[in-house]
């Protein structure tokens, strides 16, 4: 919705029209917009294959900070006009019966959806820091997914604890040229990964005990730090990855173990536990 709203045409879309080739959300940890989640990963590569764009990262903030989050905290207002309101749930007939139970799920996506359009009518009529709010009600539908295998999946996706990836590859044969230069700065893509590192009497070095660096440092080091037993470091090595996951020596990736059953038997045999 938001990149076809007039209101953001400014924000989404480049002078001559188009959606923009790169786009960066920052996102709480709740399971509708965690990157972690399948459905979420499903609706990103949708709609990076819809638009035609270059990459899409979603990051997700870490525990205990999403009190930081600036969106969060501009969302106040909202809140407040909704005081002292009350949504009937029946407004087109009760969809409950005595205990409670739904016996009418068309009656109740009805009422839902009047309340849905309640609030978008009351959020649409207030502004917040002199900006207006547009708040339109979207029916939840079926998401019409785009199909894609777990072989374009380890081309183009890169998953992790707190960032999600999904970019053109370099195959002019699957991806479209890039509408940006952002392959001129991450030549691999993908934006590499984070790494601790501590500067000794002569050298920088990789170090559990060392600092997370920036990545424009990251980028000038080009660093692919050793690790037993990997071709290629995990993206998540020096990060505390809080889900059981499946390391595959092959793809060099931290694979939640909810979709292992979707990697390729051939792979699986290099993957590890």
């Amino acid at each position: 919705t938001l990149l076809t709203l007039k209101e953001f045409e400014e924000l989404v879309k480049t002078e001559e029209g188009f959606i923009k080739p790169v786009i960066i959300v920052t996102v709480d940890g709740g399971p509708d917009e965690n990157p972690r989640y399948q459905k979420v990963i499903s609706f990103a590569i949708n709609h990076f294959k819809k638009h035609d764009f270059d990459a899409i990262f979603i990051a997700c903030n870490a525990p205990g900070r999403s009190a930081y989050n600036r969106v969060e905290r501009r969302m106040a207002p909202l809140s407040r006009e909704l005081s002292g309101l009350v949504l009937p749930h029946d407004h087109y007939g009760s969809h409950l019966d005595e205990n409670g139970r739904t016996i009418d799920e068309a009656m109740e996506q009805n009422n839902f959806a009047y309340a849905g359009k309640t609030l978008a009518e009351i959020w649409s009529s207030i502004s917040i820091d002199s900006y207006p709010v547009t708040a339109t009600y979207v029916d939840s539908g079926e998401p019409d997914f785009l199909d894609y295998d777990m072989d374009w999946y380890s081309k183009h996706v890169q998953e992790s604890q707190y960032l999600l990836q999904i970019v053109k590859c370099k195959e002019k044969k699957c991806c479209s040229p890039a509408r940006s230069g952002l392959f001129r700065i991450l030549k691999e893509h993908f934006i590499p990964p984070p790494i601790k590192m501590t500067q000794t009497s002569n050298d920088i070095i990789a170090s559990e005990e060392g600092e997370f660096i920036a990545l424009s440092l990251r980028l000038g080091l080009n660093l692919n730090v050793p690790v037993k037993g990997f071709l290629k470091m995990p993206y998540d090595f020096f990060l505390s990855v809080h889900q059981v996951t499946i390391i595959c020596k092959d793809l060099w990736k931290l694979w939640p173990v909810s979709r292992i059953t979707e990697i390729s038997e051939s792979s699986q045999e290099n993957c590890t536990r």
